[in-house]
């Protein structure tokens, strides 16, 4: 009896206070993201809670917290002394070091963007990552319908839509009102992007499209043609409500967002550098150390840039002129 039980299945070894500190850590970011937690596939317990049916918070109460949080693990890892880890936690200990400290000193930013795992980013309301872009391809790609429990969780996250694109917009216009709002060209762009969606139908817009693909998938799937017929109205139901959903809440959460930055498109500057907005070079700094995990200053990084486009400028007035291109300005040829 004894040697069967020596030779069945180990306990596990206890985690050591570090690594437990590590695993809390990783559960506060998944509970604090249903998105990350959907992307990761983890299970309900690794997150912390249910998170299906949600999408993360983006009011400005929630960011405050991420950024409170982000100074409080790194004073939690700096309680750990290093030298009693073992070669492999050191490693880790070296890493979450690095990164902890890039963004605990983004977190004093108060303004634009801060995720706890995602960077920073100066202008809530932008062209390229704000709520309004990124949701439709998250709940595309991530959230996928296996069940009618899936599709029921899809449209509690339709519901969230337009409360996450309003929080953004009322955090941009906190921004505003704060010295902070995004270049006139941004703001051009992210119109565009904002009229495009408002201008499309209900039923062609991404989150109905894609719901719909997911439903006759799930629909196709049923074994015998009365229980296909039974998920089809009950599928038609549940496409009805996405429709409804997106015309009468994220439509206009949309349109919302529009009216705003027009409100504040004619003062805008058409200075793209982040070094006019208050505490802009500090800013900078923080958003390079966070991004590229260089200890290079923003001075620094600008010379390297200056050089090397005077290197590869030289290079190619070389070529032209083996061309027989010999009049004009170099960078005439850059436009071609």
């Amino acid at each position: 009896m004894g040697a069967l039980t020596a030779c069945g299945r180990q306990a596990p070894e206890p985690l050591s206070a570090f690594e437990g500190r590590v695993e809390d850590w990783t559960r506060e970011a998944l509970r604090d993201s249903p998105e990350l937690a959907t992307r990761a596939g983890v299970s309900v317990e690794q997150a912390g809670g249910a998170y299906a049916s949600r999408l993360d918070d983006r009011s400005a109460i929630a960011v405050e917290a991420r950024r409170s949080a982000a100074l409080r693990r790194l004073a939690e890892l700096r309680a750990f002394d290093v030298r009693s880890l073992d070669a492999e936690h050191a490693l880790t200990y070296a890493v979450l070091s690095s990164r902890f400290e890039a963004t605990a000193a983004a977190a004093d930013m108060p303004y634009g963007d801060f995720a706890t795992l995602g960077g920073i980013h100066p202008y809530v309301l932008n062209q390229l990552d704000s709520a309004f872009l990124t949701l439709p391809e998250f709940l595309d790609r991530s959230h996928g319908v296996a069940n009618f429990a899936d599709a029921n969780a899809y449209l509690d996250r339709l519901s969230a839509v337009a409360v996450a694109i309003d929080a953004e917009t009322e955090r941009a216009r906190a921004d505003a009102q704060a010295g902070v709002a995004p270049p006139g060209f941004i703001i051009d762009a992210t119109l565009r992007a904002l009229d495009d969606i408002s201008a499309t139908p209900a039923a062609s817009q991404p989150y109905v499209m894609s719901f719909r693909r997911k439903l006759d998938a799930l629909v196709a799937a049923e074994a015998d043609e009365a229980t296909r017929a039974r998920s089809e109205t009950r599928a038609a139901t549940l496409l009805g409500r996405a429709e409804e959903i997106t015309r009468a809440a994220i439509i206009p959460a949309h349109q919302r967002a529009a009216a705003f930055l027009r409100s504040i498109r004619a003062g805008a500057s058409e200075d793209a550098g982040v070094w006019r907005l208050p505490d802009g070079a500090d800013y900078y700094r923080d958003a390079l150390a966070l991004e590229t995990s260089t200890e290079l200053t923003p001075d620094e990084i600008h010379n390297i840039g200056l050089a090397r486009v005077r290197e590869l400028t030289g290079q190619l007035d070389i070529a032209l002129r083996r061309v027989g291109m010999t009049e004009g300005p170099v960078a005439r040829a850059w436009r071609r």
